[in-house]
């Protein structure tokens, strides 16, 4: 049995263990995207609010108790877990107790 590897072989090998490596990355790391400020303009824009007990309800019309970020259409990431991606905010995590203006409930 010979006991060094080809440069094909080792090629392989590295690819194996970089695809494996890349696998395991985004499987496990959570994202580390920053979380939305609610006094930037996009989030203003949409009336974005971070928790929905802080929303006054008379203000925004469109709110129904129950609506929030966790239960909405553009809402990304894993159920349960408390900061997400949006379709909304791109880039930038939203808190799952969350509302904006922009809320479409799931169906």
């Amino acid at each position: 049995m010979r006991s060094t590897l080809s440069r094909r072989e080792a090629l392989k090998h590295i690819a194996i263990a970089a695809g494996a490596l890349a696998v395991a990355r985004t499987t496990t790391a959570a994202p580390s995207l920053p979380h939305v400020n609610p006094k930037d303009p996009m989030a203003v824009g949409v009336s974005y609010h971070e928790n929905v007990a802080t929303l006054k309800a008379s203000e925004f019309p469109q709110y129904k108790p129950g609506d929030k970020c966790a239960n909405c259409a553009q809402i990304g990431g894993t159920a349960g877990q408390a900061w997400r991606p949006c379709n909304i905010f791109a880039g930038q995590l939203v808190s799952a107790n969350g509302w904006c203006s922009a809320y479409s409930r799931k169906t």
